[in-house]
């Protein structure tokens, strides 16, 4: 079993990263805290759904006369704020995120990664529908929310598909006016015979952040649907700063090299025509000491250039 958990002023929360039970079932969401600094923590814990600080469970109707918390004494002594959460249903599956409060001297808190509870229904359906747990944006950028389905024995052809965020049967995003005109769907040709509910989201932005479900529906004779156990978008915001930065140093990087190049070739067409001088006046003196005139001026000016010419 694998527990993560994050750090925050001295209280380690630690959550089981997913549950999965069954409609009409109890499903355990458990939650654990570490002290570093303190020997008793004198406080009370939260459950909070789909975000840190959203729905408080215990004060929703949702949950009413559905929950059983941690008595007082397993809190302070075992250290444990896990919770029972009874005859569960298809529409409570989601994030959620344990929050442990110590008021003491100062006010610490500390609060785990979160529990993804999965409930599936009591009867097999005839649409089997899936979705890729996890996707990552980054702000502006478009995300792929994947969705297929494989229908059991069946040839159906009148059907279509809906997505919903943070609840299953919650916000219909094809209709609502947070996602208009940002969402590109699948035609109803690939929908058939691809057997593809996904869609684009374009521009996304941070507040996209949640869980999305899709669910795919066919009626005639017979009325089936089925829905996958959601995908979470996790939109990121640019980083301009880093990048910019980024930029202006590869820049210079680029101008320095080019300058060094430069002044390197410009030092050797001067030493090169510095040398065509020179030879030309080797010349001129072998051509006085043939013609028997005296090179000694000639002979001692091109040593002194030669001299110069080396330092």
């Amino acid at each position: 079993m694998c527990i993560s958990g994050s750090l925050s002023q001295n209280i380690e929360v630690s959550q089981i990263p997913e549950v999965n039970a069954i409609e009409g079932s109890t499903a355990n969401l458990e939650c654990s805290y570490n002290l570093s600094n303190l020997d008793l923590c004198i406080g009370r814990y939260k459950w909070y759904r789909h975000v840190l600080k959203g729905v408080d469970i215990f004060l929703s109707d949702d949950f009413k006369d559905r929950i059983t918390k941690e008595s007082t004494e397993d809190f302070l002594n075992k250290t444990s704020a896990s919770i029972q959460l009874h005859r569960v249903t298809v529409t409570d599956t989601g994030m959620y995120f344990c929050e442990v409060v110590c008021p003491a001297q100062t006010q610490i808190e500390g609060h785990g990664n979160g529990t993804f509870l999965i409930v599936e229904g009591s009867l097999s359906q005839n649409i089997e529908v899936s979705q890729i747990p996890e996707v990552n944006a980054i702000e502006g950028g478009t995300a792929n929310l994947e969705c297929s389905y494989n229908l059991s024995n069946l040839n159906l052809s009148n059907g279509w598909y809906k997505w919903y965020r943070h609840d299953l049967h919650g916000v219909d995003i094809f209709l609502n006016d947070g996602f208009k005109v940002r969402i590109t769907k699948e035609s109803p040709e690939d929908f058939l015979k691809k057997r593809s509910a996904s869609i684009q989201l374009h521009r996304v932005t941070v507040t996209d952040t949640g869980m999305y479900f899709c669910e795919v529906e066919f009626s005639g004779q017979m009325q089936i649907k089925g829905h996958g156990n959601g995908t979470f978008l996790n939109v990121t915001a640019t980083a301009t700063d880093s990048t910019s930065w980024g930029c202006f140093t590869l820049y210079h990087r680029i101008g320095a090299v080019a300058l060094g190049l430069l002044m390197s070739f410009a030092l050797y067409l001067n030493c090169k025509e510095h040398k065509q001088v020179i030879r030309g006046e080797e010349m001129i003196c072998a051509y006085k000491k043939q013609a028997n005139m005296d090179p000694t001026d000639c002979t001692e000016q091109l040593g002194e250039k030669i001299v110069h010419s080396t330092v």
